[in-house]
């Protein structure tokens, strides 16, 4: 019983985050690879009702599947990668082609060790013993939230991105202000970009809501 470990507990503790507080949005995607079954779990009889628990050895491919989720993220593709040699090499040659030829970028958003060892384990390693790379400072299923999506079209537009590599850094990184500032000063016609400095803006201005929420309160 002491071993036995919830799944967004386990995720928790290997990536660092409170998961249900700091991104619903890395919750409900932990749970949608639970309910494709790609993760298993086991059901355990408790004083008053069952709880759900990772099953064991299940730790490194949840690992595995997180990481892929923040490039792929449909978790029907992610199962994929793990069920499906050809697809999973269509995955890894996409994969090379997002991050081959942004060495000035992966320098700056990404850790540029890590994306060239997870290019080569992406080829041949066992993931469910080997647990991949992470590239990511900040995973984008909590940086970016429902909008992880921005990560992937980002990088795809590799050439007319690398003046904004200083923005994604700073989107990446959580620190909103300077990303905030960044967008000002951006002039751009790419539609993912504007949606990127939009979120930007959503985000500050919640932020600014919930400070005044506050104060509020404290002045009570």
């Amino acid at each position: 019983m002491n071993n036995l470990e919830k799944p967004l507990d386990a995720v928790g503790r290997m990536f660092g985050l409170k998961v249900s507080r700091e991104s619903p949005y890395l919750k409900d995607k932990v749970h949608s690879l639970l309910r494709n079954k790609l993760i298993a779990i086991e059901e355990v009889q408790l004083t008053h009702r069952k709880g759900k628990y990772l099953k064991a050895g299940q730790e490194t491919r949840l690992w595995n599947a997180v990481i892929l989720n923040a490039i792929f993220s449909d978790p029907a593709d992610v199962k994929k990668i793990f069920e499906d040699k050809v697809f999973r090499q269509q995955c890894t040659d996409h994969m090379k082609a997002l991050f081959g030829e942004r060495q000035s970028s992966i320098g700056i958003a990404l850790q540029a060790s890590a994306v060239q060892e997870l290019l080569t384990d992406m080829e041949t390693a066992d993931l469910d013993v080997k647990r991949l790379p992470n590239p990511f400072a900040t995973l984008p299923q909590v940086a970016l939230g429902k909008n992880s999506g921005l990560l992937h079209a980002l990088l795809t537009q590799a050439a007319a991105l690398e003046p904004e590599d200083a923005l994604l850094n700073a989107y990446l990184a959580g620190d909103y202000s300077k990303a905030q500032e960044i967008a000002k000063n951006l002039d751009t016609d790419q539609p993912v970009l504007n949606a990127l400095c939009m979120n930007i803006e959503q985000i500050i201005q919640e932020a600014e809501e919930f400070r005044d929420t506050i104060n509020l309160f404290n002045k009570r």
